[in-house]
């Protein structure tokens, strides 16, 4: 039995590492695996503080879904006046929008003096997914 402990840490070593790359291996494949199917079937734009996801509606009238968690803006106060703001800028981007189902979500929080800074990237945004039509 003297031999026996090299025996044990050479196989926690394989063990170990193959656990390791299993869960690397896994979460990055799966990354690939949601890009290719984006670009398959949606759209998706970003900016430094929204992220919009869209897909052709399924219904004559294309949705819309606001997200805007806690953590980016712990006070209640703060997420209704941007979901307002943002609602504002969606209803002005119609009709061009409303052949996409689409997700708004904030990826990270502003303070109040920002939140302008917000609407104006879902401006930008919304130009970037649907244009709005030219007039002649």
């Amino acid at each position: 039995h003297e031999g026996t402990w090299q025996l044990w840490i050479v196989l926690a070593a394989i063990v170990g590492a193959a656990n390791g790359c299993t869960m690397t291996l896994g979460a990055s494949i799966s990354a690939d695996v949601i890009d290719s199917d984006e670009l398959e079937t949606g759209r998706r734009r970003e900016g430094e503080f929204l992220q919009m996801i869209c897909v052709d509606a399924a219904r004559e009238n294309g949705r819309i879904g606001i997200v805007i968690g806690k953590k980016a803006l712990p006070l209640a106060v703060d997420r209704n006046r941007v979901r307002r703001m943002l609602r504002v800028c969606l209803r002005e981007a119609r009709p061009a929008i409303d052949r996409y189902d689409l997700v708004v979500r904030l990826k990270k929080g502003a303070p109040r003096h920002a939140f302008r800074s917000i609407a104006a990237e879902a401006a930008q945004l919304l130009a970037a997914i649907a244009p709005p039509p030219r007039s002649p």
